[in-house]
């Protein structure tokens, strides 16, 4: 194969506490072009190249959203909400597994959709409720 393991990339921390594998041309199919394999803790998800474009899809119109509803910018800007998206999905789809009968998946993945929304929209109004209860409040002037 011409394009077999063109990038191989393997992080363990903690004797098996964290590991990341992330593999680059794995595979000729186009889904199997890179390959994430993500673990803490004994729970272990794996995410393709479309599963990994669903994910960035669903981060960047979570982020959006939340922005134009609550009126206000993320902490870190767009760039911010992106990645606390990001953090928020991979939590929902890790740790806080929404599963219900009616949950939607596009057929060549592995990412349940509205759990993902969930989680990207739950975790960028968090960000919003920490930046609201911890800015500076300005002092009034002294007469």
């Amino acid at each position: 194969m011409p394009l077999a393991d063109l990038f191989t990339l393997n992080l363990n921390i903690g004797s098996g506490l964290f590991t990341l594998a992330i593999d680059i041309g794995k595979s000729r199919a186009l889904s199997d072009f890179l390959s994430i394999t993500v673990s803490v803790a004994g729970y272990t998800i794996t995410y393709n190249l479309v599963d990994f474009l669903v994910i960035l899809g669903i981060s960047v119109i979570a982020t959006v959203l939340v922005e134009k509803l609550a009126h206000q910018t993320t902490p870190g800007g767009f760039l911010g909400g992106f990645l606390i998206a990001l953090i928020g999905i991979w939590i929902f789809i890790t740790f806080i597994p929404l599963t219900w009968n009616q949950d939607f998946s596009i057929p060549t993945t592995h990412v349940p959709i509205i759990t993902s929304f969930i989680g990207a929209v739950l975790s960028i109004l968090v960000a919003h409720l920490f930046k609201v209860m911890f800015r500076k409040r300005p002092r009034p002037a002294k007469a």
